[in-house]
């Protein structure tokens, strides 16, 4: 019975019943009335005189018998109290503290009753913290490593967890193929949206209306390309993707957000959704793409993270036009002429740290693959005196495409290679029927939807990161950091005998 029971005060009024039960049949007992605290002492002593006989039958012994030598936690000075229960010695026999609180109960670490005690303090007084929870619970008892088994149980609490919850992470994954491999600027690209962006309308006109900046950027090299459109519109959309793909070459695939990324309060992000997920933009996309020979491909619900790049590319640009622009009010013509000048400064950059050697003054950018060099150097002087033939020029330009390539393959690749973070083991908790809580941005974790993971999203390299997710109102799919691990029933109420 009692493993049965997950609630101590149950226990003990178990425990009551069973007296009556006995005082009735033995005692011929006949009248009850409601549970007295005597009753529920009584109770007490019961259930933890069988506890202590389970769990201290040699100590018990070596107690009873005075055997100096064969007694355990000698620095505990236990002894055989009154009531038959083994109690704390200590120093603090003629301290004003009450009986209880100075020769506390012995209670072992690893048993149902031991947890079911602490676990009922940490409820009863509010889910109290560590340390508070071990003063009250040495008020009365003094459980063997006690502060183990105390972190045990908070940290099983599913209503602490609640209040606390901790994104999932997990060991960061190799590259994907379109970042490591060889293939010309803007074949693979990355696209999302920045904005809005107020812009005034031309001559004497004080009139705003609200801009938008497409985003492009390449997986490969890192160049950035931006558009400008005027609306969040399909046909803008679409005309901003010809533009790029008649200035830059045509993409063989695009990555993008998923639609459910534009989720949120702000009503430019409802719009932006409403943009993704609107039918007649998806099959003017789908048709667009589909002409071209263009894939496009979705990262996982909410995870922008997945899209690194393509965000880094938009802080980018909002931190020029915050220190450039301000709060100066642009027109179509001028704020496509920053983005054209700041698209310049960023193609610049390097791509990797420079060396702190003297003798090595180049250094590789993503304008060395659009235009053959940086992008705000000084323009080369042409030598008309030298006779060049078309072909030596030719191999001459092949052979510094080449240089840039070799050197990208060198110095850029490994200077990817390191993990910068989310580099701890393999977090294997991530499993099927594990508890969890989908994190809303906007919510407080107690809103939060609580589910199930329903299946798991391995990638090449066989680690979790993606998982879908059962609640009550349906299945997602998220990554791993947008969701917060619970405690499992199974182990807040786990029973003894570890």
């Amino acid at each position: 019975m009692l493993n049965r029971l997950s609630n101590y005060r149950r226990i003990q009024k178990a425990w009551v019943y069973v007296h009556r039960y006995i005082d009735k049949k033995v005692h011929k007992k006949q009248e009850f009335g409601d549970i007295t605290a005597d009753e529920i002492r009584r109770a007490e002593r019961s259930i933890l005189l069988l506890v202590q006989r389970e769990s201290y039958g040699d100590v018990l012994k070596a107690l009873q018998s005075k055997s100096v030598q064969r007694q355990p936690y000698r620095n505990l000075a236990l002894f055989v109290g009154d009531d038959g229960l083994i109690r704390v010695g200590g120093r603090l026999k003629y301290s004003a503290i009450p009986y209880d609180g100075k020769h506390q109960v012995l209670l072992p670490q690893k048993h149902h009753i031991t947890e079911t005690i602490v676990r009922g303090l940490h409820q009863e007084h509010f889910h109290v913290g560590q340390n508070g929870l071990l003063a009250i619970v040495r008020e009365h008892y003094w459980p063997v490593h006690a502060q183990q088994l105390i972190k045990k149980v908070v940290s099983s609490c599913q209503v602490c967890a609640r209040q606390r919850p901790r994104p999932g992470a997990q060991f960061m994954g190799d590259l994907p193929e379109v970042r490591v491999q060889l293939a010309p600027p803007f074949s693979k690209v990355g696209i999302d949206y920045a904005g809005p962006f107020m812009l005034k309308m031309g001559g004497r006109s004080t009139k705003l209306y609200k801009g938008y900046v497409v985003v492009f950027v390449c997986l490969v090299v890192k160049a950035i390309h931006f558009e400008l459109v005027s609306s969040l519109s399909k046909d803008n959309f679409i005309a901003a993707l010809q533009r790029f793909s008649s200035r830059r070459g045509l993409p063989s695939d695009i990555h993008s957000d998923n639609a459910t990324t534009f989720v949120g309060a702000n009503h430019e992000l409802a719009a932006l959704r409403q943009l993704f997920e609107d039918q007649q933009h998806q099959l003017k996309v789908k048709e667009f793409c589909s002409t071209k020979g263009i894939r496009w491909h979705f990262i996982p619900p909410r995870s922008p993270h997945f899209g690194g790049i393509w965000e880094a590319g938009v802080k980018s640009m909002k931190y020029h036009l915050k220190r450039v622009v301000g709060e100066t009010r642009l027109t179509f013509e001028e704020m496509t002429t920053f983005l054209a000048q700041t698209e310049a400064i960023l193609n610049s950059r390097p791509l990797y740290p420079m060396s702190e050697d003297p003798s090595d003054y180049s250094v590789l950018t993503p304008s060395h693959f659009l235009i053959g060099r940086s992008g705000v150097a000084l323009p080369v002087p042409a030598y008309g005196d030298e006779r060049v033939g078309r072909l030596d020029r030719y191999q001459h330009v092949q052979l510094m495409h080449q240089h840039f390539w070799d050197k990208w393959s060198r110095e850029y690749l490994h200077h990817l290679q390191g993990r910068q973070k989310w580099n701890t083991n393999v977090n294997s908790s991530f499993k099927v029927g594990a508890l969890v809580l989908l994190i809303e941005e906007n919510l407080p974790p107690q809103q939060w939807k609580r589910g199930r993971i329903a299946a798991v999203h391995p990638g090449k390299d066989d680690v979790v990161r993606v998982v879908t997710v059962k609640t009550a109102t349906g299945d997602y799919k998220r990554a791993v950091a947008k969701i917060a691990m619970m405690p499992s029933v199974e182990t807040e109420l786990s029973t003894g005998g570890e």
